[in-house]
């Protein structure tokens, strides 16, 4: 992505749509699976006005053939892509939507310290002193309590966010 912002989302049978990924200037997006012709039902959007540049499967299986230290960036881009995806689902499945409001609001805070809104969840939040607001802003009190309810691993940045 050379500028701007994107999501990816998927939808489910039951009509709701799912924030998969979000993407933003200097991110690559697709998926992990180059080598197999997979077909993917995912939708992308871009959020504002933005420039992507495309690869073509061709050109991107002579680049990891030909040049070794581009196969490498490849690889931990594929490594740090599948590690996003894991965290995401385990947030939800094993610590619930508290833990998973809990480390959205952590990647938030690590990628664009912006507003976001959950009532109830965030009423509970507020309530243990944990976050505040601020002129509509949510501000991060005790980040160590958020890490402590999602069980946060400490992923680096670059893993740990939207």
């Amino acid at each position: 992505m050379k500028r701007g912002r994107a999501q990816i989302t998927k939808s489910t049978d039951e009509g709701k749509e799912l924030i998969m990924y979000m993407y933003q200037s200097g991110d690559m997006i697709g998926q992990a699976d180059p080598f197999f012709g997979s077909k993917h039902s995912f939708s992308a959007e871009v959020l504002e006005d933005s420039e992507i540049g495309v690869l073509e499967h061709k050109d991107l299986e002579m680049l990891i053939c030909q040049h070794c230290d581009f196969a490498i960036d490849f690889m931990k881009w594929m490594g740090i892509h599948h590690r996003l995806t894991q965290t995401k689902f385990r947030d939800l499945m094993l610590y619930g939507k508290p833990g998973a409001l809990c480390s959205t609001l952590i990647r938030l805070s690590n990628s664009y310290a912006t507003r976001e809104s959950v009532n109830r969840m965030l009423s509970d939040l507020r309530k243990k002193d944990a976050i505040e607001y601020d002129n509509g802003m949510i501000v991060i009190k005790d980040l160590h309590m958020l890490q402590g309810i999602c069980h946060c691993e400490l992923c680096p940045n670059e893993i740990c966010r939207i």
